[in-house]
């Protein structure tokens, strides 16, 4: 390579050489005691074929350009935040945050982005920078309020300083956050201070409004949402923030912040008994989970990198749900996500991206480490990342080393079921056709591998997949008892180690199958009619079981808008407007009574359940009965996993019903139990499209004499069997499709004679 990166351990050793004393930013951040020379060497472009790309490590991404901060004029020796801008010509812009300014770069061509300007600013590691409409609005640690930058003419023309906005109190600014529905911009922090909040009406002037004093706030995002009937109306600010500088009762704050001179604290909230500052946090695409770090946790309460999972389904009720990373000792620092994926810069193990298909358990899937000499939890190297560009480019900030920009490349095997991912298979043993599309050629294709659950206890065991062409493979699926339900996933590796699997967030989810030669429909019920379904309410207050159309009541995000399957009817729980849930006890539903007494049957339905508090207390119990209303009841399945707004199916085997000891009658009873626990907590149920189906383990019928395999034994097969005649001989072939008898008509004889003629006009169909 013709970058060498051995100025990092060097640099590290070096730590005594002098540095650039810094206007202070808040005293608690311990950036500084960590700062590391700047880096001198030569940067990246991958426009210059002259140049080799230097060795970093990295999975799933591609390194377009790296601009190093002597590149950039103005004298600064340090980076640190980032964003982005798009013009209305479709240029992309990159924001970077310097020491002394701000500087902006057109990365239209993102293998050679070219400089736009500079604009100067105080002195500080700290700086921040958003942008609204056609201006970037720049603040510092350092003082110097809110530089308004116009960026109007950026396409032809340097950006312009507009203005520099000082009211509000105090100069100095930790962070700035902009809601863009709103218009609203919200000075974090500097000094002691909370919000700060500006009007964009005019976006050339913000216009001081109002302050929140309350805690300080380190970062914050605001958005502006559906909040109808939630007791607030629709501007939400999410604030990472605490006393003494956040270091002390670190959390989060949640406001609703519509009414500028009215804010109200809708929760305060300790995300962890390890939590000991509360950095930055961002909210999932659909606003219900906040993924936060940390920036003290890594190398004293926790050992490793950890990002934590708040539900805020409830914005009152914050909890809780997960913590993830990858195994690092790292410092995680800045999070942001666009569709289902993560973006995490985490200092000196770089850009990490998580895959949150699974909102609640993120799976790392590409990374690339600015910082191949260690991940120890120090604070240097990758700042933040900006993964919003159009052009799906990801920018991020290194504290020592400048710009980066790269391709995320995780994508590079696309795998689909050809005929299909199928419902039923054999089972006898079945076949199930892959293809792997190779987007970029580097499919290791023995890494190819069919994961396959029977349903025996076993969990899941791999299959190798077999080639059979160009990107396409075979996998031989076991037999399977009938009648038994199984799960399967696939996966295949690049030779660079990244994965890829289908469904993408396997093994958390799967696809599955029935292994049958066939169902009968015994009974399907969509609720458009009254099929004798009966509620009753267990000492619940609130929340009984009612059949009808589904009330649109997705303002308060805990009722689905249809029902499941489309036919308009559904049982749920209190179906009405407002918070209605199930409160302080349980409510139940039962089926009619039910004749299973043929045996081998199956039953399926689609549920709905949302709950806040997603710990196996609430929950929903289903439970059969043999013997009319009277019972004994055993359960058949337990749901105690919150489901968002999603309708989810379930099936329930008679391999399920004979293991939990269900006796098949004449008069059977199937009931759904709603539980709400008593604690401050939300729980809504529903049941749509429930069916019972018959299990068909007959295998069909072989028809001798079709040979050319229509059903039919005909002119084509007569053909064929013309075609072989005298054929088949001593020693017996593995196969031969023409010898249907021997002249005892008791078997096969390895040969094609009269006595097959006949055995094939004897079951003539045409």
């Amino acid at each position: 390579m013709s970058i060498r990166l051995s100025w990092k351990l060097s640099a590290i050793a070096a730590g005594a050489l002098a540095i650039t004393t810094f206007v202070a930013g808040h005293v608690d951040d311990p950036k500084a005691k960590d700062r590391l020379p700047m880096y001198e060497g030569p940067g990246y472009r991958a426009s210059d074929s002259s140049r080799g790309a230097p060795s970093f490590p990295a999975s799933g991404m591609e390194l377009l350009s790296w601009v190093t901060i002597p590149e950039i004029p103005g004298g600064n020796n340090s980076a640190n935040d980032c964003w982005g801008y798009v013009s209305p010509s479709g240029k992309e812009y990159a924001i970077l945050g310097l020491s002394d300014g701000t500087a902006f770069f057109e990365i239209t061509d993102p293998t050679n982005p070219s400089l736009r300007g500079v604009i100067s600013g105080p002195n500080s590691l700290w700086r921040d920078v958003k942008t609204y409409q056609n201006y970037a609005y720049a603040v510092s640690e350092g003082g110097g309020g809110i530089q308004v930058i116009d960026l109007t003419n950026i396409d032809v023309a340097a950006p312009v300083l507009a203005r520099t906005i000082t009211s509000g109190g105090t100069t100095a600014s930790h962070n700035v956050a902009i809601d863009v529905d709103s218009g609203f911009l919200y000075r974090c922090g500097g000094g002691s201070n909370g919000l700060r909040i500006y009007d964009l009406s005019t976006p050339s002037t913000p216009v001081f409004v109002n302050s929140w004093p309350d805690r300080y706030v380190h970062d914050a995002q605001i958005v502006t949402i559906n909040g109808q009937g939630r007791g607030f109306t629709t501007e939400i600010a999410i604030c990472c923030s605490g006393l003494n500088g956040g270091s002390l009762n670190t959390g989060i704050d949640i406001l609703d912040v519509t009414d500028k001179n009215n804010i109200v604290s809708l929760a305060q909230y300790q995300y962890s008994p390890n939590a000991k500052y509360s950095h930055q946090a961002w909210l999932s695409p659909d606003n219900r989970y906040l993924y936060l770090n940390d920036e003290l946790d890594e190398g004293d309460t926790v050992s490793e990198s950890t990002m934590y999972v708040i539900d805020l389904l409830d914005l009152g009720n914050p909890v809780t749900v997960n913590a993830f990373g990858n195994g690092s000792a790292a410092i995680t620092h800045n999070i942001y996500t666009r569709d289902q994926y993560i973006y995490a810069a985490n200092y000196r193990s770089g850009i990490r991206i998580f895959d949150a298909t699974d909102q609640v358990n993120p799976v790392e899937v590409a990374f690339f480490d600015t910082y191949p000499a260690n991940d120890n939890p120090s604070f240097n190297s990758l700042w933040s990342v900006y993964p919003y560009f159009p052009s799906g480019v990801v920018l991020g900030s290194d504290i020592e080393q400048g710009m980066f920009l790269w391709a995320v490349t995780l994508n590079q095997l696309a795998i689909n079921f050809p005929a299909g991912n199928p419902a039923m298979i054999d089972p006898a043993g079945d076949t199930l056709s892959i293809d792997i599309a190779d987007l970029d050629g580097t499919l290791n294709p023995s890494s190819a591998t069919l994961m396959f659950d029977a349903g025996d206890g076993q969990g899941f065991v791999p299959i190798a997949l077999t080639a059979r062409g160009v990107g396409q493979f075979e996998a031989a699926i076991p037999a399977v008892p009938c009648g038994r339900t199984v799960n399967y996933y696939v996966t295949a590796e690049t030779t660079s180690s990244v994965t890829v699997t289908d469904p993408p967030a396997a093994p958390t989810t799967t696809y599955s199958a029935l292994a049958a030669y066939g169902v009968i429909s015994v009974l399907a019920d969509d609720f458009n009619s009254d099929q004798g379904w009966t509620p009753s309410n267990l000492g619940a207050s609130t929340g009984d079981w009612e059949r009808g159309i589904p009330v649109d009541d997705s303002g308060w995000a805990y009722d689905p808008a249809s029902d499941a399957d489309g036919s308009g009817f559904c049982w749920l729980t209190q179906n009405e407007t407002g918070n209605t849930d199930i409160d302080n006890g349980a409510v139940q539903l039962m089926s009619p009574a039910l004749d299973l007494s043929q045996g081998n049957v199956s039953i399926e339905y689609d549920y709905y359940l949302r709950l806040t508090v997603d710990d196996g207390t609430d929950r929903m119990l289903v439970e059969s009965s043999s013997n009319g209303t009277a019972g004994p009841w055993t359960q058949i399945a337990l749901h105690d996993t919150d489901g968002g707004l999603n309708w989810q199916h379930h099936r329930i085997s008679a391999e399920d019903l004979t293991n939990a000891g269900v006796t098949l009658t004449s008069d059977m009873r199937v009931r759904f139990t709603a539980n709400d626990t008593g604690t401050a907590s939300i729980v809504e149920a529903g049941l749509d499209a429930f069916a019972i189906d018959a299990v068909d383990c007959t295998p069909p019928d072989t028809v001798i004499g079709d040979i050319v395999v229509d059903g039919l034994v005909n002119v084509f097969d007569l053909l064929e069997l013309l075609d072989a005649w005298g054929a088949c001989g001593q020693p017996c072939p593995p196969s031969c499709p023409a010898d249907l008898t021997n002249s005892a008509g008791t078997g096969t004889d390895c040969s094609v004679d009269v006595f097959d003629l006949l055995m094939l006009l004897e079951n003539w169909s045409i």
